[in-house]
């Protein structure tokens, strides 16, 4: 092996290097989210009157789902 090393090989190096290290953070970080369980519970409403005047009250969006059977 030549020193020092040739500008392709010296990427190479960085690479691997940045590789292992965005893996390591991204282990580390990827739990971090996760130190508190809350359970939450979506209920769908299915008559639009309802679902229009709740989300008006609420100054939320309505989320509208067309399911086909085909």
């Amino acid at each position: 092996m030549a020193w020092p090393p040739a500008p392709a090989e010296r990427l190479r190096r960085l690479a691997g290097v940045l590789l292992v290290v965005l893996s390591a953070a991204l282990a580390v970080a990827g739990g971090a989210g996760c130190t508190e369980s809350v359970e939450t519970r979506v209920v769908f409403l299915r008559d639009w009157e309802a679902a229009r005047q709740q989300a008006a009250s609420e100054n939320k969006p309505i989320m509208v789902n067309f399911y086909t059977d085909t």
